[in-house]
């Protein structure tokens, strides 16, 4: 998660983390990667759109238990999605790990953001420093 995507003030997850266009959130699976493993991985990952590499200083990393959201009910499906190419992409590396949390097909606007609080709720931090997160949130205004 990126350190602009967390509340300064509460130090939760803000809703906004879990929105994307396509509504599928890209996730590691824990089966196959550590959280360390996850953050690692994100400096070999380019920027949306640039040839240009993630800072991992600049993430931390979330856990969000498959169970939870299943109880909670809210329209999201998690499917396995490893990335695996031969020879591996730069900007795009391979990862048996990764994952996709996706809202169901014709979810409404309103369970849409729904599931983007309940998220945000549930998940829990393996990988965070509030002093880290401070330095920058002021450092980077």
């Amino acid at each position: 998660m990126h350190f602009n995507q967390i509340d300064k003030t509460s130090l939760k997850a803000l809703p906004s983390a879990f929105v994307d266009p396509d509504y599928e959130i890209s996730c590691d699976w824990n089966r196959y990667s550590t959280p360390t493993q996850s953050l690692n991985l994100i400096g070999k990952e380019y920027k949306k759109g640039k040839s240009q590499f993630k800072d991992p200083n600049d993430f931390f990393i979330v856990s969000l238990l498959v169970k939870k959201i299943i109880v909670r009910n809210i329209k999201q499906n998690i499917v396995h999605d490893p990335k695996q190419n031969i020879p591996e992409v730069i900007g795009s590396p391979n990862n048996r790990a990764h994952s996709l949390i996706k809202s169901e097909k014709n979810i409404q606007q309103g369970e849409i953001v729904k599931a983007r609080l309940i998220l945000s709720e549930i998940c829990n931090w393996e990988i965070f420093d509030k002093e880290k997160l401070i330095h920058l949130k002021s450092s980077r205004k």
